[in-house]
């Protein structure tokens, strides 16, 4: 009866699988991994979003309103113990057509745009809303006319002129210092005005100041 070889192969196949391990762990403790990296970049790769550049503001290219030229002016003197009185002004509209829309004052408590109509025999006084004011030509706010009707005015502070804002339908302002006077200045009585409404000067019961 014949023997069986002695197994020598356990030994071998031990001996093949401690060289693997040690290799493996050799791999490890170098850092080499097991597979290739997939998220590295270069330093100096383009970052995938680009800034976006700034919206451009249409408002800014949009020209400023340009307001009407204030030729002259003038604030009647407020009568002894009242505080109500009236302003005139000589405007001239630049290539727009424009309109007087509001005034203002910081020595009143308001100014409202008023205008004188013929009521039979007696001027009577009207609030209005704006005052029209045709490109290129010169209007004027004159006594018996349209003017500027300033209520609460407070004398005290005045010191020889007033100061008044003026606002245009165009978006415009303007701010002027008026002098006062007792009567029209000369310069107010220009040949080339287009007044609105007669140019005589009211009696006192015709208006406060207009």
């Amino acid at each position: 009866m014949k023997l069986p070889a002695p197994r020598t192969e356990l030994p071998q196949l031990r001996f093949l699988a401690g060289a693997v391990c040690a290799s493996a762990l050799a791999l490890a403790a170098c850092g080499e991994p097991a597979t290739p990296a997939q998220d590295q970049t270069a330093p100096d790769a383009a970052p995938a979003m680009q800034e976006a550049e700034p919206a451009s503001d249409d408002s800014a290219a949009a020209p400023e309103a340009s307001a009407p030229e204030i030729l002259s002016g003038w604030v009647r003197t407020p009568p002894g113990g009242r505080d109500v009185t009236a302003g005139y002004v000589r405007l001239r509209a630049g290539a727009e057509d424009d309109q007087l829309v509001a005034a203002s004052s910081p020595a009143a408590a308001r100014v409202e745009i008023h205008t004188m109509e013929d009521d039979g025999e007696v001027m009577r006084m009207r609030q209005v809303e704006a005052i029209d004011l045709p490109a290129g030509e010169t209007i004027a706010l004159a006594p018996g006319g349209d003017h500027l009707m300033i209520f609460g005015v407070d004398t005290a502070s005045l010191d020889g002129e007033m100061e008044l804002t003026l606002e245009f339908a165009s978006g415009a302002s303007s701010t002027v210092r008026l002098p006062l006077s007792a009567s029209a200045p000369e310069m107010m009585d220009g040949g080339d005005m287009h007044q609105g409404g007669d140019t005589h000067e009211p009696a006192p019961d015709e208006g406060e100041g207009g």
